[in-house]
């Protein structure tokens, strides 16, 4: 359908979506859908905010930017997800034909990043996870949670995983997310939880509902420590101190791999092809190494040269 007006547009641009071919030739997922919708109803709430139902492409500027910009800070979004939301937006601009694409300054659009302070549990907290005694509802996310800490995968990659990805000592599975091939040592909790089960996970629960539960069985697991986490929201700099259960999701749960096998001296290079990150910069974003980490690894380092 040709318009020349944003939400119409967005809803013809989502309601296409499952049969739109992405770069890799794959069609975007049902995941990658909800995310447009959620998009979509923030574009429309700040639009009939103004009083409007619809806006023309052409005024999609640099003061439609500001302005919905201090929309989602007025409503305390971090500047991270208002980044996101206006990441998914300019793929919307991007997806129209040339001739009405060329109404859009999509310059203008600048997608906001800040570097922020993402927890990782270290070996010690994973075997308190490890050894707590928990209810069976939470028995089953505990050990989902030390599958995604001991192989470096992603929540949306468990429910593929079963007995023919395992040969012998190795875990071989192609990415959710990005269709890449990784391949894993089995580590002795990950073998203990495959043979725990028959090598049938438990069933999938939602996202949400694990990031609900996880923070339960970090709490009663005893991971209590008081963590600070400085980042932009609502366009103010914050400083917030929380108890580190508080902080636990099942993002959490891909940086411990990476970064207690980084504290053990292992190469970057070797960790990247487990995880399965092809560049440096995005497998250096899961190292949650503080400065005092590294300063002991290089006392380390400095006592095996010179003792």
């Amino acid at each position: 359908k040709t318009t020349t007006r944003l939400l119409e547009w967005v809803e013809c641009f989502i309601s296409g979506a499952s049969e739109r071919q992405q770069n890799n030739g794959r069609t975007i997922g049902k995941r990658t859908i909800d995310h447009y919708r959620v998009t979509q109803r923030k574009l429309t709430d700040f639009i009939r905010g103004m009083g409007k139902k619809d806006i023309p492409l052409a005024d999609v500027d640099a003061d439609f930017y500001q302005r919905f910009v201090a929309h989602m800070q007025k409503q305390g979004y971090a500047h991270n997800t208002i980044g996101r939301e206006i990441k998914t937006i300019k793929i919307f601009i991007n997806a129209l034909d040339n001739d009405r694409k060329q109404l859009v300054d999509i310059s203008k659009l600048r997608v906001m990043k800040e570097e922020v302070d993402n927890i990782y549990l270290n070996e010690d907290e994973l075997q308190l996870i490890h050894d707590a005694e928990l209810p069976r509802h939470l028995d089953r996310v505990r050990d989902c949670f030390l599958l995604l800490a001991w192989t470096g995968c992603r929540y949306s990659d468990l429910q593929q995983i079963d007995k023919t990805n395992i040969k012998g000592e190795v875990l071989t599975f192609r990415q959710h997310k990005t269709n890449n091939r990784v391949a894993i040592t089995i580590h002795p909790v990950v073998r203990e939880i495959f043979e725990k089960y028959d090598y049938e996970l438990p069933n999938e629960i939602s996202n949400q509902k694990f990031n609900e539960y996880i923070k339960d069985v970090a709490r009663l697991s005893g991971i209590t420590t008081t963590e600070t986490k400085t980042r932009t929201e609502g366009g103010r700099l914050t400083t917030t101190r929380s108890e580190k259960w508080q902080l636990v999701t099942s993002h959490t749960g891909r940086g411990p791999l990476a970064t207690n096998m980084y504290k053990r001296g292992l190469p970057s290079i070797m960790i990247m092809s487990i995880t399965g990150h092809k560049t440096e910069s995005a497998f250096l974003k899961y190292i949650k190494v503080r400065q005092e980490e590294h300063a002991e690894m290089m006392a380390d380092i400095w006592r095996k040269i010179y003792e």
